[in-house]
């Protein structure tokens, strides 16, 4: 009788290895820069056409369960082998599947797409490049560009608009170099999330977004980029201090709640800066008061009723 293996047993296997093997080093590196800054680096615009722009897919249910399946084999040698064939044919099942739920995300950007394509990394840079320090003045250079200056920055943003279209999330991937080093002496993903829009239907949001040929998506594209870099900056000069303890913190993503077990890194502004667990930056509204005096931002979105009035409902979630 040819031995069968369930899949219980050849998760067991798969572990005991992964337990045995090296752990792999992390993609974020932290080293510190004190003198970063001033007048001594240049910002690397990305070398794109338009602005990277995605929806957020919801995972729920998608890579469910897959049947149990027995692994009929005559020795170890060929049920390793089918084991790595049932691999492969699951991860490109999977590939398919999330493929299929991005596609199905991307849809809520469909409304924008002409707003979205007249976007351009080197315009939202230019705009930013005053608000992230008072001290810092970067040289801005292309893609293929050198620069004299010591330190270069490269970015690699990704925006994310959630499904219920309230706010835009900017991925933004930061590595900074010695100047002709192929190896970055600092490399971090840097999330920024955006305050939402306040409540109200679809209709109403769209027309918040596409408002003055769509001036709210590029100053909130803009703001995200601008705080993006200046976390960046704060974190590669950062002197190490004392670890805050790991907190769990509430934040919103448009209109749904997310949950974050984080160290705080800074607060103010009516921002918060976590450190998460998988060593990115996450800057979110925060949720309560802060140190700085200025209003907290607000998107404001006004509704006409039937009557002709108008509602602002004043930015309460």
């Amino acid at each position: 009788m040819k031995p069968f293996l369930r899949p219980g047993l050849a998760t067991c296997i798969l572990c005991l290895a992964a337990v045995c093997a090296p752990a792999a080093a992390g993609d974020d590196t932290a080293a510190k820069i004190p003198s970063f800054g001033s007048d001594n680096w240049a910002l690397r615009v990305p070398e794109a056409d338009g602005v990277s722009f995605q929806g957020q897919p919801n995972r729920d249910g998608a890579g469910g369960g897959t049947p149990q399946i027995m692994y009929p084999a005559p020795n170890m040698a060929g049920f390793i082998a089918a084991l790595v064939t049932h691999g492969l044919i699951n991860e490109s099942s999977k590939n398919a599947e999330r493929q299929r739920i991005q596609e199905q995300a991307n849809r809520v950007l469909e409304p924008y797409a002409d707003i979205l394509s007249a976007l351009s990394y080197r315009a939202l840079i230019e705009h930013v490049s005053g608000k992230i320090d008072k001290a810092s003045a970067p040289e801005l250079i292309g893609p293929a560009d050198s620069s004299s200056r010591a330190w270069v920055m490269e970015v690699t943003p990704l925006y994310v608009m959630t499904p219920d279209q309230r706010a835009i999330i900017l991925d933004n991937t930061v590595r900074v170099f010695a100047n002709g080093d192929s190896n970055p002496s600092y490399a971090r993903v840097i999330r920024v999330v955006s305050p939402p829009l306040v409540e109200t239907d679809g209709e109403a949001i769209l027309k918040a977004w596409k408002n003055d040929d769509g001036a709210l998506i590029r100053s909130t594209s803009s703001d995200l980029l601008a705080e993006s870099l200046k976390v960046a900056l704060e974190d590669v000069r950062a002197v190490q201090t004392a670890e805050e303890r790991h907190r769990t913190f509430r934040y919103r993503e448009g209109g749904f709640e997310r949950i974050e077990r984080a160290q705080l890194v800074s607060e103010e502004c009516h921002r918060q800066v976590l450190r998460t667990l998988r060593g990115w930056l996450l800057s979110i509204p925060a949720s309560r008061s802060t140190t700085c005096s200025a209003p907290a931002p607000k998107i404001e979105v006004a509704v006409s009723d039937e009557a002709g009035s108008t509602l602002n409902s004043g930015g309460k979630e």
